[in-house]
């Protein structure tokens, strides 16, 4: 129907009742992004019984495929898709998922959703990934040196989210319902946006019987009587048509945010407002539709401009039912009576159906993860009404309710009983009133003070569309309007995030993944976290821009401060009284933990100490370390009947305790092999104390003898210990003392972990855990049964697996050492991962080896890994 044609009747004030049908198409269109394709390359059947194509590219090179070349590219179904070489990221030496060196990559985004990644070694192609979202497919090819390869199929569940919806099929519409999320039938009978608010948008999907509108001479029947809004025929609302009911009208709402009107369920504001400021969308069954004569075969039905006007045309009708069809109709048959035409495309004049994630509202975007206002942006294009701007002469638009940029006073959230906490849902007004351009320059800012003591904060940010199903495991289409940049930041901004989202971190982008989910400490002072709508891809032939991104969020915000904690005090020995700072706090109970790692209690357990805790402040503890070793305390008080815990590092007392040291505690041994085991020479140092006595256990477990026991050795300092497992395993280690000739004796523990003599190569020195200076050389053995290896690699750098700062390449098998380096002294005190990879009879093995870089002693736990094969 042509829309202009409808317009102009109406301005010339024509009384004929115009009946204006929008049959919502279920098909899935992409856009013409009026550039000429290149193929990217050509695809054949293969030959044989497989079924798997066959690809090949003209050329290998990289250069002939610059950024920004619009290719055409043909899918492993047969179809043919439309795409723009996007973006270039690097590269993984040994890319453990498609088993190829590469050094770069190359990404390929397709319309309509899916992408191609082409994967670099130098300047050439060497494989390929295709990733088809309409048919939720996921290939891989490895490429010969003539450029081509047959394209294998992989588990697209593992790469891409299955639950993508399909458009206008609402069986195969996936529904998350969590039972804390759906509504009860009281709360859908009254919800409003905007509860106040002159203009009026009423849903109504209670059944019933209408009279005395255009719908009623138009079908001839004096009474139209329609039903509630159901799936199964049943006069109650189940859990899911309440569920449905509910997102359809939040859907709606945050379609609406931007402008002064009420969108509502209640049919008492409905009743009580004047015509001149309502309208109503009736939601329903295609049932009512068939018998009722309302339209033909149509998804919804509305008159165009007729909001505020005659109350014969006010009504509109919503027949769609599903989670993914519903509330975008209720906007668009809204946006037909605030007088908006239909969105059409180059492939279908009536309904565009949007590409990637967005559809606009007018068009027909089934479906779609971002369904927003539009003025014609995007390619092929018929209608560039301004969407905003129609709508704003009906309604009038709403003012910015949050600050940006503003000083912290403009905005500063209150203090609430010793913790702040907001669950707030922030509806998007638009910044400027003259002339209106969209939503594309706002963005919020909410500031708030810590106490000097510090605090522990909860911050969630969610697009209100996506608030409910952060937890799905499939991900709902939710329709949402907003695509968004946090961050969480002190204030003045110093240049740095504590936290921070970027939408562009997520493909495809999604309303319930698009999220700032953040739990912390917080030092005293003053902090602000921000909302800015950014699109991470603002090409309209793939994306969309700013211009209608900004819908409704949801803010959930909890700041607890220092509660009651463990004072250190100067700890001189193996005994040792905590002081409890209450912090201003009343506490009924308390329980003390030390623990060898954070929120342990593997040192010591106080169990619950009663009493009057805000006098009870001292904790006598025994038995602590004497190493120098760091103390992990947790103090957990019970405060207003809720259990709250605070952390506080001390160091142990050094000195005063034989301790062994060496080799290295918690690295591997590696002395002599021999068929009955290792055998390695342990030494310890009395650490000035007085010692009469020395014993030394070896066991498969905490104390156990079941390796090595040695007898009362005197006074030595060191013992040969034998018959040490060669497989991997952690070997424990007690050294006993006694300081009066044997009559009392006291114990210190360490652990090892076994040499790998049964599972190939291993570096020898230097010791996992150790500081290596500014660089240094590793060696290895070839040493038990799996000798022989034929090449050796050595990656070192900040990650495990990265080989940031050494890559070796092959080293010949007949090597044996390599020099690792290029931290530099900003990095001193990090972890360094080194891996080390051999090849052996054609197939590559590696383990992870961790050390300190910079020099000093080792300030981290060693790690040695079991082999395993390459690609695990």
């Amino acid at each position: 129907m042509d829309y202009r044609r409808i317009k102009d009747k109406l301005h010339f004030g024509s009384k004929q009742k115009l009946f204006v049908k929008t049959v919502l198409l279920a098909s899935l269109m992409t856009s013409n992004t009026g550039f000429s394709q290149e193929l990217l390359y050509s695809m054949t059947a293969a030959s044989g019984s497989s079924g798997q194509p066959r690809v090949s590219f003209a050329s290998t090179d990289i250069d002939a495929y610059p950024i920004g070349t619009h290719v055409s590219v043909p899918l492993p179904d047969g179809s043919t898709a439309n795409g723009i070489i996007t973006s270039e990221h690097s590269g993984d030496p040994l890319n453990s998922n498609t088993m190829l060196e590469t050094t770069s990559n190359r990404l390929v985004s397709l319309e309509g959703g899916g992408s191609v990644e082409l994967h670099i070694y130098n300047n050439g192609i060497v494989g390929i990934t295709v990733t088809d979202l309409i048919n939720q497919t996921f290939h891989r090819s490895a490429l010969d040196s003539l450029g081509t390869g047959v394209l294998i199929e992989e588990d697209a569940n593992q790469y891409v989210c299955t639950s993508y919806p399909v458009e206008n099929s609402p069986s195969e519409i996936p529904l998350f319902l969590d039972p804390a999320n759906i509504p009860s039938l009281s709360t859908i009978q009254n919800l409003q946006s905007k509860p106040g608010a002159t203009k009026i948008l009423y849903i109504d999907p209670w059944g019933g019987t209408l009279t005395g509108s255009a719908w009623n001479s138009t079908s001839g029947n004096p009474t139209i009587t329609y039903d509630a809004y159901t799936q199964d025929a049943s006069a109650s609302f189940n859990d899911t048509e309440r569920y449905e009911i509910y997102h359809a009208w939040l859907e709606a709402t945050e379609d609406y945010a931007p402008f002064d009107i009420n969108v509502t369920t209640k049919t008492s504001v409905f009743t009580a407002a004047s015509n001149a400021n309502k309208s109503r969308i009736i939601s329903t069954t295609n049932a009512t539709r068939d018998s009722q004569g309302i339209c033909g075969s149509c998804g919804g039905v509305a008159y165009v401009g007729q909001y505020g006007g005659n109350i014969l045309y006010q009504t509109g009708w919503t027949f769609n039912s599903s989670i993914g069809s519903t509330g975008m109709t209720h906007s668009h048959e809204a946006g037909h009576q605030m007088g908006l035409g239909h969105d059409g495309g180059s492939a279908n004049p009536s309904y565009y159906s949007g590409h990637g994630v967005w559809g606009p509202i007018m068009g027909a975007p089934f479906g779609k993860q971002y369904v927003q206002w539009s003025k014609g942006d995007y390619p092929g294009a018929n209608n560039f009404q301004d969407d905003f701007a129609v709508i704003a002469g009906k309604l009038n638009v709403s003012p910015d309710l949050e600050g940006w940029n503003t000083g912290a006073g403009d905005n500063q959230l209150g203090l609430t009983d010793n913790y702040y906490a907001m669950h707030k849902v922030v509806p998007k007004g638009v910044p400027g009133f003259a002339p209106l351009d969209g939503l594309s320059d706002d963005g919020d800012a909410f500031f708030f003070t810590v106490p000097p003591a510090g605090g522990d904060i909860d911050l969630k940010i969610t697009p209100r569309a996506g608030a409910d199903t952060m937890n799905s495991p499939i991900g709902e289409a939710r329709a949402s309007n907003l695509s968004f940049n946090l961050g969480l930041h002190a204030h003045p901004y110093p240049g740095f995030s504590i936290a921070s989202v970027s939408s562009s971190t997520f493909s495809p982008l999604r309303p319930n993944t698009n999220k700032l989910d953040y739990t912390g400490s917080l030092d005293g002072g003053e902090y602000l976290f921000k909302v800015y709508p950014t699109s991470p891809d603002s090409s309209w032939t793939t994306g969309f821009d700013n211009w209608g991104n900004g819908g409704e969020y949801v803010v959930d915000f909890n700041l607890d401060f220092q509660h009651p904690f463990a004072e250190c005090g100067n700890i001189t020995g193996a005994n040792h009284t905590f002081i409890f700072n209450n912090n201003g706090f009343d506490s009924t109970e308390r329980d003390l933990f030390i623990g060898t790692t954070s929120g342990t209690s593997d040192l010591y357990s106080s169990a619950i100490l009663r009493g009057d805790a805000a006098n009870d402040t001292r904790h006598h503890v025994t038995n602590l370390p004497v190493d120098g070793s760091n103390l992990y305390l947790t103090l957990y008080s019970k405060i207003d009947g809720l259990l709250k815990s605070e952390q506080t590092t001390c160091v142990a007392a050094s000195g005063g305790e034989p301790a062994v040291y060496a080799p290295l505690p918690g690295s591997i041994i590696t002395g002599s092999y021999s068929t009955s085991g290792t055998s390695e020479f342990i030494k310890w140092k009395s650490n000035g104390l007085t010692v009469t006595n020395y014993w030394l256990y070896a066991g498969s477990g905490l104390g156990g003898r079941n390796h090595f026991n040695s007898g009362d050795l005197g006074t030595d300092l060191e013992d040969y210990v034998t018959g040490i497992p060669s497989d991997g395993r952690t070997v424990y280690v007690r050294l006993w003392y006694s300081t009066n000739n044997g009559v009392d004796w006291n114990y210190n523990d360490v652990t090892y972990r076994s040499r790998n003599n049964d599972n190939g190569p291993y570096l020898t020195d230097p010791a996992p855990g150790a500081a290596l200076g500014e660089g240094i050389h590793v060696n290895w053995t070839d040493a038990g049964p799996n000798a022989t290896s034929d090449r050796y690699r050595v990656y070192a750098g900040p990650t495990k697996g990265s080989a940031a700062w050494t890559y070796s390449g092959n080293i010949l098998s007949d090597k044996r050492s390599f020099y690792i380096g290029g931290w530099a002294p900003a990095d001193y005190g990090k972890t360094i991962w080194v891996r080390f990879l051999w090849r052996k009879d054609g197939v590559w093995r590696r383990q992870n080896y961790s050390y300190v870089a910079g020099f000093g002693p080792a300030t981290i736990d060693a790690e040695n890994t079991r082999p395993v094969p390459v690609g695990q």
